[in-house]
This record gives structure tokens, sequence and C-alpha cells, in this order.
């Protein structure tokens, strides 16, 4: 199927901090998991251990694993690395008007 992604951040924003990424997939799945690709992306060494230790279900990646968050229609794709939340991938259905409706309310401007 046809996609496209945009990757939006703050005016100045490196790539190692938190970006927002927009992404329209028409009939393309991300995961075994979910049919829609919405995930929030987190480094925690810590969540890793836990969901391994406590069986959580989840799917391996060759950088971490993703889980379904229970009660919600999003995944989240955990890496190794001290906490903190990396980025989000949400599912648009138009990728041009949603970057400019967080460009204008949010003042992200494009990165790629």
């Amino acid at each position: 199927g046809a996609w496209a992604k945009t990757v939006l951040g703050a005016p100045g924003c490196e790539a190692h901090e938190l970006q927002l990424e927009l992404l329209y997939a028409r009939g393309l799945r991300t995961t075994p998991l979910l049919d829609d690709p919405s995930e929030l992306l987190v480094a925690s060494t810590d969540a890793l251990h836990k969901i391994r230790e406590f069986n959580i279900p989840h799917v391996e990646t060759p950088s971490g694993v993703v889980i379904r968050v229970p009660d919600l229609d999003l995944s989240l794709k955990i890496v190794p690395g001290a906490t903190r939340l990396l980025g989000v991938v949400l599912a648009a259905s138009d990728p041009v008007s949603s970057a400019r409706f967080f460009s204008r309310v949010m003042g992200l401007r494009p990165l790629q």
C-alpha cells in the first residue's frame, strides 16, 4: 500500500531529542500486534527487564520489544537505555493537514 512519513520537532531540535512522527500507511501493518501503527518510543532498560520477568505479551525486535498498551489503540516500543520518552508515532489519514496542525499549535517543524 501507499505510505508517507513526516517527522516533526521543535525548531533547533536534534535527532536524539523528542520527535513526533506522522505516518500515513494504507493497508500496511507495522507490527504483528497492531493494525494501527500509532506508538510511543521509550528508552527503558528497566521496563525491558520487567516485561520479560513478568511474561508480559510482547514481540521481540532487533532493537528492543513492542507491546500493546491495554485498552488503548497504541503500541509501546521499548529500547535499552535510561528511562525517557524518545518519540511518538501517530497514524494520520492526512499527514499534510496533521503536520500543519502540529506546526500551528505546537510550533513543530519538519525535520526531514
